[in-house]
């Protein structure tokens, strides 16, 4: 992930229709293949040309089979693992197009498309098929480094979904910098700055909450119109999706041990977690269960806060909650269908606190991620409510001071 300097660029204006630089437009820097250069100025009109029942699928496969006829040489010539990496965003998205076909899918994508992304992937050691790093994070990386960012749609849907990307990405500096933070307390619990860390680590999630609000100016229509794009491949691989952004569940981690629940989520999630999280991941999951989380180490006296630095705690965790109830909130109007007949508050906490962590893997109306979404919501925001009451029990407990 990009430093802080370079990543602060959109918070306050996401969702507002804002157009890209014109400065970079006028100014481009080439796309790294053919491929890329296709997904970056054709492919949108083609989508919509589908759309609007102008341009057939067969049509898009010819389209599609010519270009990577001429693109092939250079890509399997290629030796150099960014260049890959790219190439891997621009295959996947190539897909992507194909994916509102369902179960016909990778019968009308051209077999040549099929190939490249397998054999990428086994010389770079890269994802398969478009997941999370590639879509969020290779993309936003591009979008800095050329000034146009990778989209299925255009015109002023696209600013959404370009918006949908970046957010994610820009966001997720500050829940890292909360795990990161949190993981200093745990090291150093007896640390002299142990106050300042948990004063950060509020501060960070407050920021990082306050993206998720943003969200609310995402259109039903942008996110109606690139979310069959991003379903489930015909063969069951998931495909990109937030539930996969790996800090929110490194900060978890810190925070308290997982639960039954949140293990499964996490075995579901691994591989298609990114890269660079999934060792940090095992790591601190298996820390986290061996009692190297803040939770645990307030439990055993490890960990002595001050009443500045409890209060700081408990509004990390309070943040968080409302992270994830926002999150679901936002979710609700996006995909009505799989709420449907639920017209409870989903900032309840006694109903969040009594919702439990059902199956995430059950028959409902299921997410990007493949999974239940009402189930992979509540249960989530249950377990950080369970971990409020915790802590506030334990803030309440004449020992503290």
């Amino acid at each position: 992930m990009s430093d802080i300097g370079e990543k602060i660029t959109r918070k306050d204006i996401l969702f507002e229709k804002t157009p890209d630089s014109d400065e970079r437009l006028q100014n481009p820097i080439p796309p790294i293949t053919l491929v890329n250069e296709y997904i970056l100025g054709e492919m949108p009109d083609d989508l919509e040309a589908i759309r609007n029942e102008t341009l057939t699928y067969e049509e898009l496969r010819a389209r599609h089979a010519a270009l990577l006829l001429v693109a092939r040489p250079d890509i399997e010539a290629n030796t150099d693992e960014q260049v890959a990496l790219v190439t891997q965003l621009g295959l996947g998205f190539m897909l992507g197009a194909y994916l509102p076909l369902e179960k016909k899918a990778y019968e009308t994508a051209p077999p040549e498309l099929l190939e490249l992304l397998e054999s990428q992937a086994q010389r770079f050691n890269l994802p398969r098929r478009m997941d999370y790093e590639l879509i969020i994070d290779v993309n936003t990386s591009e979008y800095f480094r050329t000034g146009v960012m990778h989209k299925f749609l255009k015109s002023e849907n696209s600013l959404g979904e370009r918006d949908f990307y970046q957010g994610h990405n820009e966001s997720e500096f500050f829940v890292k910098r909360v795990a990161s933070t949190l993981q200093d307390v745990i090291a150093t619990p007896d640390g002299p700055v142990v106050d300042v860390l948990l004063a950060t680590a509020a501060a960070d999630m407050k920021n990082f909450r306050q993206y998720m609000q943003k969200y609310f100016g995402l259109s039903l229509e942008a996110f109606g119109s690139m979310r069959p794009y991003l379903a489930e491949y015909p063969d069951g691989i998931r495909n990109a999706s937030g539930a996969f952004m790996p800090s929110v569940q490194l900060a978890e981690l810190a925070l308290h041990k997982p639960t039954d629940g949140h293990q499964v989520y996490l075995d579901e999630s691994m591989p298609y977690f990114p890269r660079w999280s999934r060792p940090e991941m095992a790591d601190k999951r298996e820390k986290s269960l061996a009692g190297r989380n803040i939770q645990d180490l307030l439990e055993s006296g490890e960990l002595e806060l001050s009443e500045a630095g409890m209060k700081s705690l408990l509004t990390v965790v309070r943040e968080f909650i409302t992270f994830r109830t926002t999150h679901s909130a936002v979710t609700r109007p996006q995909i009505p269908s799989v709420f449907k007949g639920r017209d409870d508050d989903p900032k309840n906490l006694n109903a969040l606190r009594a919702f439990g962590e059902p199956d995430i893997l059950a028959d409902g109306g299921k997410g990007t991620a493949g999974f239940d979404v009402v189930n992979v919501l509540g249960g989530a925001t249950h377990r950080v409510v369970i971990l409020l009451d915790e802590l506030s029990e334990i803030y309440k407990r004449p020992k503290h001071h």
